[in-house]
């Protein structure tokens, strides 16, 4: 079940990260059009995950701090980053303005 919720997971970043189906890398493949149809996914399901597992291998998620690292950077008064070792979620981190780490 993890592998199909990761699978999964890419898939959404992939069609956020790609405007939907423009410029989709499911998109008419050796003269096959995906276009995300349940008959597409149920025949060709395997070759579908090779794809989105690939497109997710070359488009990294970015990494962000942890709440303690950023805490660190933002009151440098006290050492926070050994106590809050849970990383900030995307989502919130864009919200806050709060960069990807580097590497």
């Amino acid at each position: 079940m993890a592998e199909f919720q990761n699978v999964m997971k890419q898939f959404d970043r992939m069609c956020k990260a790609n405007a939907g189906c423009v410029n989709c890398p499911l998109d008419d493949r050796d003269g096959e059009i995906y276009r995300c149809s349940i008959g597409a996914f149920v025949n060709n399901s395997e070759r579908i995950e090779r794809e989105i597992m690939s497109w997710a291998a070359e488009n990294p998620e970015p990494v962000y701090p942890t709440w303690g690292e950023w805490l660190q950077r933002m009151y440098n008064s006290m050492n926070y980053a050994g106590i809050f070792i849970t990383p900030i979620p995307a989502d919130i981190a864009q919200k806050l303005g709060i960069e990807p780490k580097e590497g």
